[in-house]
This record gives C-alpha cells, sequence and structure tokens, in this order.
C-alpha cells in the first residue's frame, strides 16, 4: 500500500529483474481495519502493469502450492514476479482475520485458547516441536554447502575478471572507492543561484562515475 513501493515495483519491472520474487501477504486487514476502507485497487492488474510475472495462492498454509508457485516465478527469466499469498491475520486466534491481531498482543487468555485450537501445548511458551527444529536443522548443512559452492565461483571469477571482482568485494564491504569525494562539485556562496533539484542532479552525475553503485532518485 506505501507508494515507495509503487515506485521500486515500477522500476523493477522496467528493468526486468527476472530473479526477484516478491511475496505479497494478501490477508486484506491493516492497522486501522479492513484494507477496503482505503485500498480497493486491483492488485494483479497493477503489477502485470508494472510488466510483473503475477501468480495467486488461495490458501497460505498449502506449502504445495506456493512451492509451485516459486518453482513457476523462478522460471521466468525476463520479468520481477509477484506471489500473492491469501492468509489470514492471526490465524487460529480469537482475533483472526481483524485488525486486533495486527496491532494488539493476544494475552494470556487468547493465546491459549489459540494453541488449544491449533493443538500446541498450552502450558509451554516458546515451544519449538522436535520435528520442526530437525527439519530447520536440514539449512545448517546446505547453507555450508550452498557458501562452499558460491565461494568457488567467486573464486573462478576473480581469476578472470579481477577488477570487477574487487569492485564488488568493495561495495559488499560497504566502502567508497578511494577518492570519491574529489568528483563533488563545488558551489561559491555568491555564485548564481540553483535550484536544489539542479545541484542534487549535477552532485549525483559527478559522482556517479567514482561510485558506480550510486542508485539516485529525484522525486518530482
Amino acid at each position: 500500500m506505501e507508494g515507495v513501493s509503487h515506485e521500486a515495483a515500477s522500476l523493477a519491472g522496467t528493468l526486468a529483474l527476472g530473479k526477484l520474487i516478491y511475496f505479497y501477504d494478501d490477508n486484506s486487514i491493516s492497522l486501522d481495519g479492513p484494507t477496503a476502507l482505503s485500498y480497493t485497487e486491483d492488485v494483479t492488474e497493477r503489477f502485470l502493469a508494472y510488466h510483473w510475472h503475477v501468480q495467486m495462492v488461495d490458501d497460505g498454509n498449502d506449502l504445495e502450492a506456493i512451492s509451485l508457485a516459486i518453482k513457476a516465478a523462478q522460471a521466468v527469466k525476463d520479468k520481477p514476479s509477484l506471489i500473492r499469498v491469501r492468509t489470514v491475520i492471526g490465524y487460529g486466534s480469537p482475533k483472526a482475520g481483524t485488525n486486533k491481531a495486527h496491532g494488539e498482543a493476544l494475552g494470556p487468555e487468547a493465546t491459549k485458547e489459540t494453541k488449544k485450537k491449533l493443538g500446541w501445548p498450552e502450558d509451554k511458551s516458546f515451544y519449538v516441536p522436535d520435528e520442526a527444529k530437525q527439519n530447520w536443522l536440514q539449512a545448517v548443512d546446505k547453507g555450508k554447502k550452498y557458501e562452499q559452492d558460491w565461494n568457488d565461483l567467486f573464486a573462478r571469477y576473480k581469476k578472470d575478471f579481477p577488477e570487477l571482482a574487487a569492485e564488488f568485494e568493495r561495495t559488499q564491504a560497504g566502502k567508497l572507492a578511494a577518492g570519491w569525494e574529489k568528483s563533488l562539485p563545488v558551489y561559491a556562496a555568491d555564485a548564481k543561484p540553483i535550484a536544489t533539484r539542479s545541484a542534487g542532479g549535477e552532485t549525483m552525475d559527478a559522482i556517479a562515475n567514482a561510485v558506480p553503485e550510486l542508485i539516485g532518485v529525484q522525486l518530482t
């Protein structure tokens, strides 16, 4: 709903960011109440207009459907993808489907009622079933393999493209290129007046070559 998301989504569609996959938690609730109070547009049509690939999963608890949607999104190489997932906020609780589940704590009694409805032990807090824990722990070994695969791939890339690899490592470390500040324009206090929009544009243009990771946005 936030305006900045519209701008980002439009840019992503224009740039055809095919590796970008968004999940939209479509629960129809905002902090103040139903989203229909102020938000009635067709989200699918909006993102299609942004040149996105869009899918809809009708049940947020249908893990198989979500998995299939992810695979379908990954197969689309020339567009970013949006997966709308219909969910119930506060699922299983007495406040399910309401803005109270958005902005209020459940409280002890509602928490017990929720656990009872979902078949969880009512007398345990921060409870993690062994089945869930073992499933999560699989990510440790998978993560080690993926990290090693990445390191091996980047080592080959660094050998073939040392300058680009060095630039990547610099940006990942959050460091600016040495001497970048020398590109900054200087404006004398008694110079001819210039609009801040123009000065900002000149500044971004001036340092763009020294700071290739720079992303500038001018609001109109």
